[in-house]
């Protein structure tokens, strides 16, 4: 996926670029932990056990990697104008399209934790641009002004070759199905996502089709919908 990042020249919409990867064991470092009670504060309350209180810490495992930085995700950021929530739906829309061309990618938890938003200074020489509002011109991040990153993708799926397929079995996840659509629309998104993989993959092959390792863009197009009703 990153390597559609590299040919796409321009465009201001990135794959995040895994630069390195390392599995580490030990007592979790201070200011790790530090960081992490700052994140549990401002967000009063985390899901996750702080890392330090997990039994058996001192010899926990992790997997530490190093990502290319994509800035604040859509959910904290702060926008100043509708164009920029139109220029984050149009990058994002068009990696979707990118990487369903090229290695049938579906995200599967497009949700706008893991979309992420970098806003770029313009040079102390450029002069202001009105920037018309045409899809090449948002995908510009040289005249927008911003570059959108998809992060995280622990539920995508991915032909890479002819023969490797990344993928992951929605229906082991079985807690993605369970939360509370009054909560926050994403929970009801998993549900629409299942249901239009159950319906696409019987249309093609009946009752014998196999769920988990086809290719079905819809899922993109639902959660392209869950982003526009987040940036209205």
């Amino acid at each position: 996926l990153a390597a559609l990042t590299e040919s796409s020249g321009t465009r201001g919409g990135e794959f995040v670029t895994l630069l390195s990867a390392q599995v580490v064991t030990g007592v979790y470092p201070t200011i790790l932990l530090d960081a992490w009670d700052r994140y549990d504060t401002r967000m009063g309350g985390s899901e996750n056990i702080r890392p330090s209180d997990a039994e058996g810490a001192e010899n926990q495992l992790y997997c530490l990697l190093h990502l290319s930085d994509g800035g604040e995700d859509v959910e904290s950021v702060s926008l100043t104008s509708w164009t920029q929530a139109l220029t984050i739906f149009a990058q994002t829309v068009d990696l979707l399209a990118r990487g369903e061309e090229e290695v049938q990618f579906e995200h599967r938890d497009l949700h706008w934790g893991n979309v992420l938003v970098e806003k770029l200074a313009a040079p102390e020489d450029d002069e202001p641009q009105l920037i018309a509002l045409c899809w090449p011109d948002l995908l510009e991040a040289d005249k927008s002004r911003l570059r959108t990153t998809i992060i995280d993708y622990t539920l995508s799926r991915a032909q890479l070759t002819s023969s490797t397929l990344a993928t992951c079995d929605l229906y082991s996840q079985k807690s993605l199905f369970r939360g509370d659509a009054e909560e926050d629309y994403q929970f009801e998104v998993y549900r629409l996502m299942r249901s239009h993989v159950r319906s696409a993959a019987r249309q093609v092959a009946g009752e014998d089709a196999d769920e988990k390792k086809g290719f079905y863009p819809g899922t993109n197009v639902i959660w392209c919908h869950y982003l526009v009703r987040k940036l209205l």
